[in-house]
């Protein structure tokens, strides 16, 4: 049997790296879960309280940028493009829609690109 041939020492390494790589995806998990409620809370709050709207979906791209999720950093940088383009801001909206509409071409997300085209859109018409 496999186990049966291993040392006590490759045992304990195999349980740690195992462990490690449990923990490391619960923490990611938990982390994401936690992202997209910036995110949930920038998009409720864009229109009643801009201040508190930018300060979630900042948090939310730096806790994205943290996981290293593009899909994730994506979304913050278009959940800012909103904000600021609500905010009248359409300088860093630009730069925020941008920046998701390169995250998104990266990663091949045709939802996650519509959304940037669309924001960069409103803000030509204005």
């Amino acid at each position: 049997m496999f186990f049966n041939d291993l040392t006590r020492y490759e045992v304990v390494f195999l349980w740690s790296f195992v462990n490690f790589f449990a923990t490391t995806y619960a923490f990611q998990q938990e982390n994401s879960e936690v992202v997209l409620k910036h995110l949930a809370k920038a998009e409720a709050l864009q229109f009643e309280n801009k201040d508190s709207s930018i300060f979630h979906a900042s948090k939310a791209e730096t806790l994205a940028l943290a996981l290293g999720d593009s899909s994730l950093i994506g979304k913050s940088f278009n959940r800012q493009g909103a904000v600021y383009y609500v905010a009248g801001d359409y300088r860093k909206s630009v730069e925020k829609f941008t920046l998701a509409l390169e995250v998104f071409d990266a990663i091949a997300s045709p939802s996650g690109r519509a959304f940037a085209l669309n924001g960069l859109g409103l803000i030509q018409l204005n």
